[in-house]
């Protein structure tokens, strides 16, 4: 599965998962501004970043505890599916973030 991730409406990176391991790329969108673009553990310009980096930073944006076992219910996914969450969850994230599907509308 592959996650677009947006910023102020900019498409700045793809995130994905293979084998339960989660990375994220910065897209030719973004610029180097000399400044982290999603997180200050993800500065723009240093190549792939892998677990557990990646995950702690998208982890994070996600529901926890019974919040995220509800959730997790009610699309039918595991709770410890982070991709899965976000995929469904990540067009409501908080700030000027969006996580979403590859190939859906720009938000």
């Amino acid at each position: 599965m592959e996650l677009e991730v947006w910023l102020h409406g900019k498409h700045v990176a793809m995130f994905s998962e293979n084998r339960r391991q989660l990375t994220m790329v910065y897209t030719g969108v973004a610029h180097p501004i000399c400044a982290p673009l999603v997180s200050v553990a993800m500065p723009f310009g240093a190549g792939r970043y892998s677990d557990p980096k990646v995950r702690a930073f998208f982890r994070g944006l996600l529901p926890e505890g019974e919040a995220r076992r509800m959730l997790a219910h009610d699309f039918g996914l595991d709770e410890s599916d982070d991709m899965g969450l976000l995929g469904v969850l990540g067009k409501d994230c908080a700030g000027a973030l969006v996580v979403q599907p590859k190939g859906d509308r720009a938000p």
